[in-house]
């Protein structure tokens, strides 16, 4: 129990940095609640907006996360408008099922995110020159 309430305390994206270069964090693997995922990735969407067209750099954590079809269909409408602002973007935590409902996201928002297996080359990936 004290880790699902410490899972479940919310923090917002963050701006980090890899060898140097700027990007964003969206970690919705800490989240249980399918609202708190989805108002990170809101949250993350805002601060794309924030920046120059092409220029926001993402690395995104879905591991062990199942949301429903309705929480995908909202992030994928939500995840459009920020398309602009992206450079690069890497993923990890996709397998079966979820890597099937990623590629629709993709294909639907037109997103240029990458799956990774490995968070060390989804960031080498995402922060390269």
């Amino acid at each position: 129990m004290v880790n699902e309430v410490s899972k479940e305390a919310y923090k917002k994206p963050l701006w980090k940095h890899h060898k140097g270069v700027e990007y964003i964090e969206i970690n919705l693997a800490q989240f249980i609640s399918e609202d708190l995922m989805i108002k990170h990735y809101a949250e993350a969407c805002d601060m794309i907006l924030q920046r120059p067209d092409k220029s926001v750099r993402i690395f995104t954590d879905i591991t062990d996360i199942n949301p429903s079809l309705d929480a995908i269909r909202f992030c994928k409408d939500i995840g459009r408008k920020a398309q602009r602002g992206i450079k690069s973007s890497a993923i990890i935590g996709t397998v079966g099922f979820k890597t099937i409902m990623l590629k629709i996201y993709i294909r639907y928002s037109g997103s240029p995110v990458k799956i990774f297996s490995s968070k060390d080359a989804a960031l080498d990936y995402v922060t390269q020159l």
